[in-house]
C-alpha cells in the first residue's frame, strides 16, 4: 500500500530531495535493530542531537551501520531522524568513494508491514571520507512516531532496518578509433647542416599533416654516444623513436 511521496531536506544534502513512502510485509534483507524499552534509551541521550549507533554488519564487501536520532538530529526537532554510516576500514585508500542504493524502514507493529523509506528517484548515494553518514533527517514525526495508534512505538518498543545495494563502479574497456583520410602530402624535409658536429638535442620547426601539428626531435648521439635517435612528438607529446642512426652514417 503506498503511503505516498513527501517533500524534505536531508541534512546529509544541500538540496531539497523526495522521499518514497511505502508499506511491504517481508522483513529487511540486511539488517534489523529492535528496541525494547525505548523510553530508557531517551533517558541515556543528548536531548541536543543525542544519537545512538548500531553495531557494524557486512554488505557488498562492507561494514555499515544504523544512526538513530531519537529527537531528530541539530537541523530538524521535529522528526526521528535515521542514517546509513559506513565504517572505513584500514584498506580504504585516501580517496576512497563508495557508491550505494539504500532502503530504511520502520516496522507498523500493528499491521506486521514494514514502512520502507528510500529516494523517490532511487538515487545512488556516495560515501566517502567526508559524507560516511548518508540518509533521512524527517524518517518520521515524533508525533506520528509516538502515537500508539499509528503502531510504530508499542508498549515501549519499536524497530528499524536496512537495507543496501553496493553500486561498483563502471570497470569497462574503452576502445576509442580515429580514421584520418590519406593524406596528399605526407611528406616533410628537415634540412640540417653540420650534422656531425651536432652535440645537443634539436627540434624541427611546428609542420601540419592531417590537420595536425607535428615536431620532430633529433638527439644526435645518446647516453653511451654511439647513436643518433630521431622521434616524432604531437602537442608535444612523444610518440616514438622513428629510427636509430649509426655512427657510420653520420
Amino acid at each position: 500500500m503506498a503511503l505516498g511521496i513527501q517533500q524534505f531536506k536531508s541534512s546529509a544534502m544541500s538540496n531539497s530531495e523526495e522521499i518514497l513512502r511505502e508499506e511491504r510485509e517481508f522483513q529487511p534483507a540486511h539488517f534489523i535493530l529492535k528496541i525494547v524499552s525505548y523510553s530508557l534509551l531517551l533517558d541515556g541521550i543528548d536531548e541536543k542531537g543525542g544519537k545512538y549507533e548500531t553495531g557494524t554488519f557486512d554488505v557488498g564487501g562492507y561494514k555499515w551501520k544504523l544512526i538513530l536520532y531519537p529527537r531528530g538530529n541539530k537541523t530538524c526537532k521535529d522528526h526521528i531522524s535515521l542514517y546509513l554510516g559506513i565504517v572505513e576500514g584500514n584498506s580504504f585508500s585516501d580517496k576512497w568513494t563508495v557508491c550505494a542504493n539504500f532502503k530504511l524502514f520502520v516496522l507498523n507493529q500493528k499491521t506486521m508491514k514494514y514502512l520502507t523509506i528510500q529516494d523517490a528517484k532511487r538515487t545512488v548515494r556516495y560515501f566517502d571520507k567526508l559524507r560516511i553518514e548518508q540518509g533521512f533527517a524527517q524518517l518520521l514525526s515524533l508525533d506520528q512516531f509516538n502515537d500508539p495508534c499509528n503502531g510504530y512505538l508499542v508498549n515501549d518498543c519499536c524497530v528499524f532496518g536496512a537495507e543496501i545495494l553496493v553500486v561498483q563502479p563502471p570497470s569497462s574497456i574503452e576502445e576509442t578509433i580515429t580514421m584520418v583520410k590519406e593524406l596528399d602530402d605526407r611528406t616533410y624535409t628537415w634540412s640540417i647542416k653540420n650534422f656531425s658536429t651536432l652535440e645537443n638535442h634539436l627540434y624541427s620547426n611546428e609542420f601540419t599533416l592531417g590537420g595536425r601539428k607535428w615536431k620532430l626531435n633529433l638527439y644526435p648521439r645518446d647516453t653511451n654516444r654511439r647513436r643518433a635517435n630521431l622521434c616524432l612528438f604531437y602537442c608535444g607529446l612523444r610518440i616514438g623513436k622513428l629510427l636509430n642512426l649509426k655512427e657510420k652514417y653520420m
